[in-house]
């Protein structure tokens, strides 16, 4: 099981320039290449480095003739900054080229017709739409709107949802994540608990419909004041121990190396640990 732990490592960015990649208007090839590029540089408290197409493929699955072409790609479009065999982001997002998507859903506009397709269209009517029945004069005429979506309905149950800082079970798979965030944000306070019952009732194979299905049941209770953690008290239990330990080994680590430190400058000065530390408690 993943269990990702920022003291092994992350990679810092100013939210202003995260906003900026995700309006920037980018494929999902130029997306990956950045967020590589991002990767062996921010990741690394570097501003730029030393980055190769190979180790570009590595990182993104991408071929390295693709890497090297939307490196070239990007450096045109001024999101990507180079001094000699140097590369990283370029931050001043102000000199980016091809602007920002417009906010909302997204309509796509006609596309301009090449010489082929102007030829089938003067033929047959605009591409795309049914021939049988269709004159020029109907096409003319009749204009038909492109079909909006509704707008989404907040959750009945959850009333909506927001962010929250929580560990979900492991069994669940994204789209079960995002449905879960929603239906327990009203309930906040109770929200890890509600979660850890569920993690508890999936891995005793106790759920008869579906898990959001399970979930929702458990937020009602939550609503009503009836629901009282049960089987989830171990999966709660398991996690503070497992969280005190890593303290505890966080703790003797810093211990340790601190304990290294002092030991170097002791022997610098020819002292032995004690009595190095007594100078320093004399001292202070």
């Amino acid at each position: 099981m993943a269990s990702p732990q920022l003291e092994d490592g992350y990679t810092r960015i100013a939210n202003e320039l995260l906003e900026a990649l995700l309006l920037a208007d980018l494929s999902k090839r130029e997306l990956l290449v950045l967020l590589a590029v991002i990767r062996k540089t921010y990741g690394f408290n570097r501003s730029m480095d030393r980055i190769s197409s190979a180790q570009l493929a590595a990182a993104t699955g991408l071929t390295a003739t693709h890497c090297r072409a939307t490196v070239r790609d990007l450096k045109a479009r001024g999101l990507l900054a180079s001094e000699g065999d140097m590369l990283g982001l370029q931050k001043d997002h102000d000199r980016w080229q091809g602007g920002p998507k417009q906010a909302g859903p997204f309509q796509a506009g006609p596309k301009q017709a090449g010489p082929k397709q102007a030829e089938k269209e003067a033929q047959n009517g605009p591409l795309g739409r049914p021939k049988m029945g269709l004159t020029k004069e109907s096409i003319k005429n009749k204009k038909t709107p492109p079909p909006q979506e509704p707008p989404p309905q907040p959750d009945p149950v959850s009333g909506g949802g927001e962010d929250l800082d929580l560990i979900y079970p492991p069994a669940l798979d994204s789209l079960e994540r995002e449905t879960a965030a929603i239906l327990v944000s009203p309930v906040a306070e109770q929200a890890q608990a509600l979660l850890d019952e569920l993690d508890a009732l999936i891995r005793a194979d106790r759920i008869k419909v579906t898990r959001m299905a399970c979930l929702r049941g458990l937020v009602k209770r939550a609503h009503a004041g009836t629901f009282t953690p049960e089987a989830g008290l171990a999966i709660k239990a398991k996690r503070d121990a497992q969280a005190k330990q890593a303290q505890r080994q966080q703790a003797q680590a810093q211990t340790a190396s601190t304990d290294a430190v002092l030991a170097r400058h002791a022997k610098l000065m020819g002292l032995s640990l004690d009595e190095y530390r007594q100078r320093l408690g004399g001292q202070a």
